[in-house]
């Protein structure tokens, strides 16, 4: 927090006035979400939160529609400090609105997926007990689970908010005690189906360390426009979602739109920072070069990136693009800046501010260009796990600069021959092809070698390629035991909307 309010006062950001609508804030409506909102709207008056469906929202009328609903949910669910309530929604101005009002209540908030299906929504449900499930109409179905006791839609919700609206836009229906913000579990392992829960305190200090390296050495504090191309019940879009709240953004928000719509917003109203992950960075590059022309920041997260979509992206847009890794256990630890990126365009970067790393093979710390496991230590990994080394699943290794590069997840290592294969690695390969637009590699059983390579790829438009020609071509570009045993052409890689493939839609092909 120190690190946070040092750099605050050096960029002139931290004031006495806002220091007081700080504590003011926190007074009123305790140390949770509603709070920062309050400060938010004092210290810039009249400043547009949000810009969802072509509607837009101050911070101050924010803070009290968002006042309403915690209110209404107080009332009609008795909901209390450290219940449980899920959130199974898109990104919509309720979503917000209501993660917001739950907060302010000091309940654990679980944000679920709402891509996932109903035999998904019955694992979680059996892992945990919800108090109350707030969703979006489409997943009706969905929810129409015995175990699932009580639950509201969002255009229901609005409704019961009506019981306790005021006459008066700017006053709040009645008083809410203060408390402290309870736990926010956002959900991993989305593209293998198999979802696990990592939660952390919905608390500034959670923030203070990333916060002060966006602001430093992103410069975002500058910036008066920001979209959030990925979802916010992922914790990449959750934490964009507050950053920019802290500082005050004009946030653009949609449910889903595709990349033409994307392009069209983000030139309309001359958006300067971009919050997504590669997939959808890549889409933009294909619809129109000219899409960047207002912008001054990428940030890609939540995914890894591919060197050859950062080395097209610097040289389309220039030097804007930052890549940001971290996990939902660790949050935010690592970042290639622009200059980082054009060094080593497949690097993830350096820890930031407050972060240790360590690379682990067998249980011992590798030499430098040794892969091994990336265990990462701070102050805001989840689970309350404060300063112990939290392993990421993730391996790589570090060269003697410093810097970062990925190999692959642990879980998505293939084992062939008794060699171990990365993925990533011959993917990236693959889209080394003049004709190869994408690709993803799986491992599949094989009795000769436990296991053998199998790609799925999409070729380019027009493109006239076989697998065969692709199979020969590959054979002097990899190792021996990298060498797929069947390649598959596909008109698409089916993608969730955190940017990471869908490995259980990618194997009914």
């Amino acid at each position: 927090m120190f690190y946070l309010v040092r750099t605050l006062i050096r960029i002139k950001l931290l004031t006495f006035r806002s220091l007081y609508y700080f504590l003011q804030s926190l007074l009123k409506d305790g140390f949770n979400l509603l709070a920062l909102l309050r400060y938010v709207y004092k210290t810039y008056p009249g400043a547009v939160a949000l810009n969802v469906a072509d509607k837009e929202f101050t911070y101050q009328q924010l803070y009290y529609a968002c006042h309403h609903i915690a209110y209404t949910l107080q009332e009609e669910f008795s909901l209390q400090k450290k219940n449980r309530v899920a959130v199974l929604c898109k990104n919509h101005q309720i979503c917000v609105q209501s993660i917001i009002a739950l907060s302010a209540l000091g309940v654990d908030i679980y944000l679920l997926n709402a891509e996932m299906g109903s035999t998904q929504l019955a694992k979680i449900i059996q892992q945990h007990t919800f108090d109350l499930v707030i969703y979006d109409a489409e997943k009706e179905n969905d929810v129409q689970q015995p175990a699932i006791t009580r639950k509201v839609s969002v255009s229901a919700l609005m409704k019961l908010t009506e019981k306790y609206s005021v006459k008066k836009e700017y006053s709040v229906s009645k008083k809410i005690k203060p408390v402290k913000a309870g736990k926010v579990i956002v959900l991993t392992g989305g593209s293998s189906g198999n979802y696990k829960t990592a939660a952390r305190n919905a608390s500034i200090l959670n923030f203070s360390h990333p916060l002060a390296e966006l602001l430093t050495k992103l410069k975002i504090y500058a910036y008066r426009s920001v979209y959030i191309a990925t979802p916010v019940y992922h914790g990449y879009g959750f934490s964009a979602l507050v950053t920019s709240m802290v500082l005050g953004k004009k946030i653009f928000l949609r449910e889903k739109i595709s990349a033409h719509e994307a392009a069209t917003l983000i030139q309309k109203n001359k958006i300067e920072v971009l919050i997504l992950v590669p997939v959808v960075l890549q889409r933009l590059l294909d619809v129109d070069a000219d899409v960047f022309k207002s912008v001054q920041c990428i940030l890609s997260g939540g995914a890894p990136i591919d060197r050859l979509l950062v080395m097209r992206t610097i040289e389309t847009a220039g030097d804007k693009l930052y890549n940001l890794y971290g996990s939902s256990e660790a949050g935010f630890s690592i970042l290639a800046t622009p200059e980082d990126l054009r060094q080593h365009p497949d690097s993830i970067g350096k820890p930031i501010y407050g972060v240790e790393v360590k690379i682990i093979n067998n249980g011992q710390k590798v030499s430098d260009h040794e892969t091994g496991m990336i265990f990462i230590r701070c102050n805001w990994t989840a689970d309350n796990h404060a300063q112990q080394w939290v392993e990421t699943g993730d391996l790589g290794f570090k060269n003697q600069k410093g810097y970062i590069f990925l190999k692959g997840r642990q879980d998505n290592m293939i084992v062939s021959g008794g060699e171990n294969v990365y993925p990533e690695e011959v993917e990236s390969i693959l889209c080394q092809h003049e004709q190869i637009l994408q690709a993803s590699v799986i491992g599949v059983a094989d009795e000769l070698y436990g296991q053998r390579l199998k790609v799925f790829a999409v070729k380019k438009d027009h493109a006239d390629l076989s697998a065969d020609v692709l199979m020969e071509w590959l054979r002097n570009k990899v190792a021996r035991y990298q060498m797929p045993g069947q390649i598959v052409f596909v008109e698409t890689i089916p993608m969730l909307e955190t940017g990471k493939v869908n490995t259980q839609e990618l194997l009914k092909y």
